[in-house]
């Protein structure tokens, strides 16, 4: 099996291949053939899953609902210093590869679509960014992972109606739960609600650490008429 993988690897680095197929992975650079949807076999084998969409009551929803009711919520992948799924955020992030989030999105739309749990959602609301850090990044990295879920599952993209117009300190600098909690506290806020009222609500996120920028965002959308909340992200750290 190894030497099978190698060969077929040695022919995805072949010049043909490269010409056939312009699109390398994220993960390894090597080209993808077109039935691989943004990650290539090999590093979608490497990147471990959580389960939490399977798992009621798993660590992100209850620290979510410490503060905020919602439906179910879950990340699909696990990161840890080093492995190709912290590879792949940090290149979505921070290295202009837009494609990585339309990836990990498909995988997470598949295992929602016919999961009971999340089955009901029909708005997708991607976490958004502030005006001058979406200019300076070029994209939303949410709202690229909505695009991906909204091509596996039956729901509409509302990328217009929640606001975040407060500038905040990057999360990741941030050195405790507090200080997270602190800085984007009031950073959000929803400006057309009639485009929401009455909805099944996924919130979608790329990572989900401490939960301060999901429960911030989540405790906004609660002003909505009628609405139900569910949230998803990329992924979480191990």
């Amino acid at each position: 099996m190894n030497q099978k993988r190698s060969i077929i690897k040695l022919f995805k680095n072949s010049l043909l291949w490269r010409i056939s197929y312009p699109n390398p992975c994220p993960g390894c650079t090597v080209h993808l053939s077109p039935k691989e949807e943004g990650i290539c076999v090999d590093c979608s084998a490497l990147m471990p899953r959580t389960t939490m969409e399977v798992t009621r009551d798993n660590r992100i929803e209850t620290t979510i609902r410490t503060s905020v009711p919602v439906e179910a919520a879950m990340a699909l992948f696990h990161f840890r210093e080093g492995n190709v799924v912290q590879e792949m955020i940090h290149l979505l992030k921070y290295r202009d590869k837009p494609n990585t989030g339309e990836a990990f999105g498909i995988r997470m739309g598949r295992a929602m679509v016919d999961n009971p749990d999340f089955e009901a959602i029909d708005t997708l609301v991607p976490v958004p960014l502030h005006k001058g850090k979406e200019r300076r990044r070029g994209y939303n990295q949410s709202a690229l992972i909505a695009n991906g879920i909204a091509k596996v599952m039956n729901a509409q993209i509302v990328d217009n109606a929640v606001i975040r117009d407060r500038k905040t300190l990057t999360q990741a600098r941030q050195k405790t739960a507090m200080d997270r909690h602190l800085n984007v506290e009031g950073a959000f806020r929803v400006t057309q609600p009639e485009l929401l009222a009455g909805r099944n609500i996924l919130l979608i996120d790329d990572v989900f650490t401490t939960g301060a920028t999901a429960i911030a965002c989540l405790r906004t959308l609660t002003t909505i008429p009628d609405a139900k909340l569910w949230f998803a992200a990329a992924a979480t750290p191990v």
